[in-house]
Formats: C-alpha cells, structure tokens, sequence
C-alpha cells in the first residue's frame, strides 16, 4: 500500500494531482480509511501503464522558405 505522498514521489506529481487521480472522480482506485488515503502498488503500475505512449507520430512541415536562390532582374 502506497500513501498519498509516496504516490507524489512516484508519479512526480503534486498531491491536488494525486487527490484528483483518486476515485470515485478519477481513474485510480484507492481505498480511505478515516481521512488516510491509500492506494494499492499494482493501480498506480497499471495507470502508469495506461498513459504509457509506444507510438511517436511525427508531422513534418515544409519550410516556409525556399533553399534556391532567385535570379535577380537586371
């Protein structure tokens, strides 16, 4: 079990973020005990797995210049 502050550290995140990221508003799941908000090592792996990105797309632009130079008129 993970405590508030330890998911922080974890995640790099602040704890407004980690409250927020808690059920029943958000997507990980967490149990409260009292005030106590824990939360179980395998949800934060399998969040993390979740925002995981394995594909990078990449738009190229043409330049807005051109790399010939123009003939001058005389």
């Amino acid at each position: 079990m993970m405590s508030v502050l330890e998911v922080v550290k974890h995640l790099g995140v602040s704890r407004r973020t980690v409250y927020g990221l808690a059920a029943p508003s958000g997507p990980i799941p967490c149990y409260q005990i009292g005030r106590r908000v824990l939360f179980s090592d395998g949800d934060i792996k399998e969040y993390l797995e979740k925002c995981r990105y394995t594909k990078t797309t990449i738009y190229l632009r043409a330049p807005s210049y051109s790399a010939v130079p123009l003939k001058r008129k005389a």
